[in-house]
């Protein structure tokens, strides 16, 4: 008995020292940090922002230098050299489209990024309660196992005994391997599941992590005051109003065609002499494009109707939204239900099976029969706690379409 307990206490020992308790929270954040989806994202937010510094860079001159030496057929040689500033004065306002078009796309970059961040928390929220879920299928399953194993141990005397017939037995050695046949199937989704896990939130030690049971909120739903809020702050809502200006504005640097463009340029030359003999020149230009057949007008067309096409694009989008929404709404509310329901039947079962249990006992019942009980009950259990874990998920969903 003591080297028994020796044994228990020295696994319970290595148990906690090779293991890491993550937390669903904890789970999360590790996948902020390390999730490889994430950091693809943040290189785009990265790089929009390098794209408004190039287009920022439209509103300073440039100065450029050159420098030269040729070669005629008289073996003559000529030298030149030259430095340059030229600056743009007016476009018809294309730089500054421009511009507040780059500062948008960031905005959109930075929402996409978000999104991706909402989506990676719900991904780990799937994949943590699944765990939670084949965790507790297994220990159902052995705690079955366990009843059934005493079962037909006692089975096994009374047919030595004469007192029980072989298809008593036969019946619990089907049941016995039924149930460990769930267990390895528990523990295989178990493992890949651990395996999913581990490699979105970047956890690389091969410790054991032990799963803690997030806390089960409830929480009441009002689909209008959320709708309405949703459609004011939400990634939606951000990502819409950031796509119709970048199209509004995209549709200025179009019409900026019909205006002229005004350079100014500023510049010191020489000829012959690197060093020596060096010009100055000054030249203030206005370029206006009056006839392209058509280009322009095209042009400025075809924004217009890419710009009314986006808007009627997020007029259907958040029609398809609400509805989404209000499906999520739903699924959150039935597994509410269902949870309260399933509690309830649990309890009964429970009833049921201590009363059918004490018949067996006194042989009022038969193998079969028990069976039936011990499975149906280990089944309401497990269906019980799966709608608990569907029911976090589905409020974390409903959630998450909010942002």
């Amino acid at each position: 008995m003591r080297k028994k307990i020796a044994v228990l206490l020295s696994s319970l020992i290595c148990a906690h020292l090779f293991s890491e308790e993550i937390s669903l929270e904890k789970a999360v954040e590790m996948a902020y940090l390390n999730n490889k989806t994430l950091k693809i994202n943040q290189k785009n937010v990265e790089k929009s922002e390098y794209q408004i510094k190039i287009i920022e860079s439209g509103y300073f001159p440039t100065l450029t230098g050159s420098a030269g030496i040729s070669k005629n057929e008289g073996n003559k040689s000529s030298e030149n050299s030259g430095i340059t500033l030229n600056y743009n004065l007016f476009s018809g306002g294309e730089t500054t489209a421009k511009y507040k078009a780059a500062i948008l796309d960031k905005t959109l970059s930075e929402n996409s990024f978000e999104q991706s961040r909402n989506d990676v928390r719900l991904n780990i929220i799937k994949l943590y309660t699944n765990i939670l879920k084949n965790k507790k299928d297994i220990e159902i399953y052995n705690e079955s196992l366990n009843v059934v194993e005493k079962e037909y141990t006692k089975a096994k005397i009374l047919f030595e005994g004469n007192m029980s017939s072989r298809i008593d037995l036969i019946q619990f050695e089907q049941e016995m391997l039924t149930i460990k046949a769930n267990i390895e199937s528990s523990k295989k989704e178990y493992e890949d599941n651990i395996f999913s896990l581990k490699n979105e939130i970047g956890y690389m030690s091969d410790d054991e992590i032990q799963f803690v049971e997030p806390i089960e909120n409830s929480s009441n739903i009002n689909f209008e005051s959320d709708y309405n809020e949703y459609l004011k702050n939400s990634s939606f809502s951000r990502e819409r109003d950031a796509t119709i200006s970048s199209a509004k504005e995209v549709l200025k640097a179009s019409n900026s065609a019909y205006f002229p463009k005004v350079d100014f340029s500023l510049g010191y030359s020489s000829s012959d002499k690197f060093v020596e003999d060096w010009n100055y020149r000054a030249s203030l230009s206005l370029n206006y494009n009056f006839f392209d057949f058509g280009n322009r007008k095209a042009t400025i067309d075809s924004s217009k109707v890419e710009y009314e096409k986006i808007k009627l694009t997020y007029q259907k989008k958040q029609d398809e939204k609400k509805e989404g929404l209000k499906s999520a709404a739903n699924s959150v509310e039935l597994s509410k239900r269902l949870l309260l329901l399933k509690d309830k039947r649990v309890e009964l079962a429970r009833e049921k099976y201590k009363i059918n249990k004490v018949k067996y006992d006194n042989q009022y019942l038969s193998v079969e029969d028990f069976i039936k009980e011990e499975d149906n009950l280990r089944a309401e259990e497990r269906e019980l706690y799966k709608l608990k874990m569907e029911y976090i998920f589905n409020l974390e969903q409903y959630k998450s379409l909010l942002y």
